[in-house]
């Protein structure tokens, strides 16, 4: 259970990490693009050779929170309610629902989507708001009412965990729009990108992030070797005291063979005696320890907020591992057992 429990642990922790900090992780940030300079931008950024992909865009609309279920935002402040998410909101709009993003509850809408409203689910559980929940929002000097029909969770990197609540596009299409992009480019390629967008749009900002997350990178592989580490160092210890606590049984079954051979036993069936028993005990020790190192990896990952990974191969290697290492160990530690003469043992007793 030891060994597999750090095991599962460590992987998953690693994965999550690499999972983080995916090789096409954005590392140059576009902000303050308007409208009509977005389809020129997309074209200037395709003309560039160290940009790997399509730029990803989101459009931001500024608003506040009008009400919610009927009560004024005013009235809400002080009611374990977070003031900077009753003060400002951004807004954006999607026609479904965008890349890596889960639903968590509801269903998205198809078409112009009426007055629905997604809500990400960080927002929502400060909020108090659930599926059904309706609330306005202020954008200038429109109101606009709306019913929450989605709540998400962004997963990895994406432009839309960017804003915090996504409208259809009809309840937005006259309100004064601001977009935000990301895009992933080769490092050294990125200070031309910046020089051609600047050329052209001066007005738009760059924000190169490169150096961060080589950076950041690097750490998480020195962090990776280190939890690698102590999981093996864990292992082996583990495997030392499983191989002792089965040899610490030698005694024991020298005294059985005692018994076995007086009572007219041969050599061969006590071999076989021992060695059904060795894999009935490894085969019940790893299923045993399969079980609980799943269960309580599962529990201590998701206190982590870490996904589990559900390793099949690994929990069948750990229940045959365990019975193979039961049968080794235990004839290592019992193999001279088998050619000792019972006088010989009764006369030590």
């Amino acid at each position: 259970m030891l060994i597999l429990s750090v095991f599962l642990m460590q992987r998953s922790i690693v994965n999550a990490l690499h999972e983080d900090l995916k090789p096409d992780t954005p590392n140059v940030f576009l902000i303050d693009m308007s409208t009509d300079e977005l389809p020129g931008i997309r074209a200037e950024l395709k003309k560039e050779p160290g940009v790997i992909g399509a730029l990803e865009a989101i459009p931001i609309v500024s608003a506040r929170i009008g009400s919610i279920e009927g009560t004024p935002a005013d009235q809400l402040r002080g009611k374990d309610y977070p003031k900077h998410l009753l003060q400002t909101a951004t807004l954006s709009w999607a026609d479904a629902a965008p890349a890596e993003t889960k639903v968590v509850d509801g269903k998205w809408w198809t078409g112009e989507g009426g007055s629905d409203l997604a809500v990400i689910d960080f927002v929502a559980k400060r909020l108090k708001l659930k599926v059904g929940s309706r609330m306005t929002f202020i954008a200038g000097e429109k109101e606009i009412p709306v019913k929450v029909a989605v709540i998400y969770k962004v997963l990895g990197e994406n432009a839309f965990a960017r804003s915090s609540y996504i409208l259809p596009r009809a309840l937005l299409a006259d309100q004064p729009t601001v977009w935000y992009g990301d895009i992933h480019a080769h490092p050294s390629a990125i200070p031309e990108i910046e020089r051609a967008l600047f050329a052209t749009y001066p007005t738009v900002t760059v924000i190169n992030i490169a150096d961060i997350l080589t950076t950041i990178s690097d750490v998480v592989d020195q962090i990776t070797m280190v939890i690698r580490f102590l999981a093996g160092f864990s292992i082996l210890s583990g495997l030392i005291i499983l191989a002792s606590s089965i040899a610490s049984t030698r005694f024991r079954r020298m005294r059985e063979v005692v018994v076995l051979k007086t009572l007219g036993a041969t050599r061969n069936r006590i071999a076989t005696v021992f060695s059904v028993e060795f894999v009935v005990l490894g085969l019940l020790a790893g299923a045993v320890g399969t079980l609980f190192a799943n269960v309580l990896s599962r529990i201590l990952l998701h206190r982590m907020d870490v996904v589990f990974l559900r390793d099949v191969r690994g929990s069948l290697t750990a229940v045959l591992g365990t019975a193979a290492l039961a049968v080794v160990t235990g004839w290592i530690a019992s193999f001279r057992i088998l050619g000792q003469k019972p006088l010989e043992v009764l006369r030590e007793e």
